[in-house]
């Protein structure tokens, strides 16, 4: 469940996603929102707010869902950390090759666009490409003394978080009415805003979503979809042999024992 941290008292005022949440969709921010602007300090702040949508156009379709924020943008908490750290061991004059011959960037998952520090020199620079375990290609190193590579100058590789919002449009305007961007970029976030294509949206008919589904992959012990795997695996009980399944007091006993007993005095077998 997402969860939102208000800074009211800004320009533009912060929505802050708490972590460790990095997808959220644009009706469980106006949700957020309007129970925020209900409580007690909320009333004494602007709205934050506009949604428009879900109007019914028959047929199981509906409006698709808008919000737009008032003075207010979206930010992702920061989520990020240093996935790798070392020392170059191969210079480049250039501060566009980073080596380092007991480097595991692959292993330490670091990929384009994950932020890289010489802390050496304090310059800095994004990873363009990881080329080896031991080797990634910068855009070029900046904003430092010498914005080299050198030899057992001392590096920090801090990881990207791909953050998304979802199900919807979001956009912003400011005091003026003005429209503008609704994110608030923050450190080691990632962004994607995935808007809708369709003015309208289909209401799922739920129980063929449900019958639909593929039991695969619904195994945990107490659930129904493993119950009716485990039904599925038993097989016809009518194609099952009477001989063997004559326990006193059971099905089977009646059938083999009785039921064939009283066939047999009947002449039908």
């Amino acid at each position: 469940m997402a969860t939102l941290t208000f800074y009211p008292h800004l320009s533009p005022r912060v929505l802050e996603v708490d972590a460790p949440t990095t997808n959220i969709s644009v009706q469980e921010i106006v949700d957020l929102v309007r129970a925020w602007e209900d409580t007690v300090r909320g009333l004494h702040f602007p709205y934050l707010i506009d949604a428009t949508g879900k109007d019914v156009l028959g047929g199981g379709v509906f409006v698709g869902v808008t919000a737009t924020l008032q003075n207010a943008v979206i930010a992702f908490a920061i989520q990020g950390g240093v996935d790798s750290s070392g020392t170059v061991t191969t210079p480049d004059t250039t501060g566009v090759v980073l080596t380092d011959s007991a480097g595991t960037f692959i292993t330490d998952g670091i990929l384009a666009g994950d932020t890289v520090v010489n802390v050496t020199d304090g310059s800095i620079t994004s990873v363009l490409s990881v080329d080896s375990e031991t080797q990634l290609t910068t855009f070029g190193l900046e904003s430092g003394t010498d914005n080299q590579f050198d030899s057992s100058d001392s590096y920090k590789v801090w990881n990207k978080v791909a953050c998304e919002v979802l199900g919807g449009n979001l956009v912003a305007v400011n005091e003026s009415g003005t429209p503008m961007t609704p994110f608030l970029p923050t450190a080691q976030t990632h962004v994607t805003r995935s808007s809708s294509s369709s003015a309208t949206i289909a209401e799922l008919n739920l129980a063929n979503v449900v019958w639909d589904e593929l039991t695969a992959g619904h195994t945990t012990a107490g659930t129904t979809g493993k119950a009716l795997i485990d039904a599925g695996a038993g097989g016809n009980p009518w194609s099952t042999t009477v001989s063997g399944n004559t326990d006193t007091g059971t099905f089977g006993e009646l059938v083999g024992k009785k039921l064939l007993t009283v066939a047999k005095f009947l002449g039908l077998k």
